[in-house]
């Protein structure tokens, strides 16, 4: 059994530079380019190779967690949500964004997540003109597995 407290000590150093988009990488529904991926005590990680690539991420998610207060039935942007709430916030952000950016592409991965925000930035300007109700509706409607999913 693995000591948690000693777990997220070592976790601290040597993920220094923290993926925010780890849950969605570590499912399998989103890849990044930027995305160091490491084994510690028997369990995945993800983190990031880049400070400057690693803001527009952090960034990006905050939005989306204000915007989807109401969507997700959250009193805050800073609270903790369980793994079900960030699955649903990183997965459908990241689609619905790459909908709106990149309407050709029919898949569902996301296959760059710094590169598709940089692209979103490039089109829309800045964050704040990122119409986000589109991508609300794709946070909405994204399921995860089921509990009986393997």
């Amino acid at each position: 059994m693995v000591d948690e407290q000693a777990y997220k000590e070592v976790l601290n150093d040597i993920n220094e530079i923290v993926c925010p988009f780890e849950k969605a990488i570590l499912q399998n529904h989103c890849r990044c380019l930027r995305a160091s991926h490491f084994y510690l005590a028997g369990r995945k990680g993800v983190g990031c190779q880049s400070v400057e690539a690693q803001a527009p991420c952090f960034k990006y998610l905050h939005l989306l967690k204000v915007n989807a207060k109401f969507a997700l039935k959250l009193h805050s942007a800073y609270e903790l949500l369980p793994h079900n709430k960030s699955i649903k916030i990183q997965v459908g952000g990241l689609r619905g964004l790459k909908k709106i950016t990149l309407a050709d592409d029919e898949s569902e991965v996301v296959d760059d997540i710094n590169q598709l925000i940089k692209q979103a930035l490039i089109e829309f300007g800045s964050f704040e003109d990122i119409p986000m109700q589109e991508i609300i509706r794709h946070i909405a409607e994204f399921k995860g597995r089921k509990k009986n999913d393997k």
